[in-house]
């Protein structure tokens, strides 16, 4: 479960880096 969440953050997390570096 633990590991789940730290997970489901950091594909969040690069999602994010992804739509920031496609925007610019």
């Amino acid at each position: 479960m633990r590991d789940y969440a730290l997970i489901l953050h950091s594909f969040k997390f690069i999602r994010t880096i992804k739509l920031t570096m496609s925007g610019y």
